[in-house]
């Protein structure tokens, strides 16, 4: 086995063994789209840079285990997710091989990303989601207030996160965003938004998953 193929494969024994210890409800065939996705992750990110490559051995340990740090936060009623400049499906893509269910519209302005998005969604065959090669200021324009919950893994500041949430979200929908220990108050606090964090003990850090719900 070559020493690429040896990572991967420490890199999914470290994620079974974190689902289990966060307590994540993941079933065998979950895992293995999970791969098939990590896999598709790896083959394009020569061309695109969708992870840096550090973490290119660790895209399902690190990566992809933080997205579903957010499934817990997701209410069982929910059935559209928009997910904010998704870059490489994060954490969209993983959330809805978790959540088949739930349709999801990632939102990407950068066009090879998008070819890999539309990839991955044609390859994998998810149906339910869409991929829009938009930025979210135009795309909140003909989509407002449709979606139940907004999701975004640190690609801008909160409150300008949630400037461009806010408008696609129904009455009482939620921003669910992932960021580092105590950046939300830096970011919202000053701006008066309510929001909730949940401190999460990851194997190398402290993850924040921020929760704003609108009114």
């Amino acid at each position: 086995m070559n020493r690429k193929r040896l990572d991967q494969e420490q890199d999914l024994e470290l994620f079974r063994s974190s689902v289990e210890t966060h307590k994540l409800r993941l079933d065998d065939r979950t895992i293995d789209r999970l791969t098939v996705y990590r896999d598709l992750m790896v083959s394009w990110n020569e061309r695109v840079r969708l992870v840096s490559r550090s973490d290119s051995s660790r895209i399902m340990s690190r990566h992809l285990l933080e997205s579903m740090m957010i499934l817990k936060h997701i209410e069982r009623d929910a059935t559209r997710l928009v997910d904010i400049g998704t870059g490489g499906g994060l954490p969209g893509i993983p959330l809805h091989i978790a959540h088949p269910n739930l349709r999801v519209s990632l939102i990407e302005s950068a066009r090879m990303k998008a070819l890999f998005l539309n990839e991955v969604v044609r390859s994998m065959s998810l149906d339910r989601v869409e991929v829009v090669h938009d930025r979210a200021e135009s795309f909140s324009s003909y989509r407002r207030g449709t979606f139940d919950v907004a999701t975004s893994r640190a690609v801008e500041s909160l409150d300008r996160v949630w400037e461009l949430a806010e408008p696609l979200l129904k009455p009482q929908g939620t921003l669910i965003s992932l960021k580092g220990p105590g950046e939300a108050e830096g970011e919202l606090g000053s701006l008066g938004i309510e929001f909730s964090e949940h401190l999460i003990q990851m194997e190398d850090r402290i993850l924040a998953v921020v929760v704003v719900r609108k009114a």
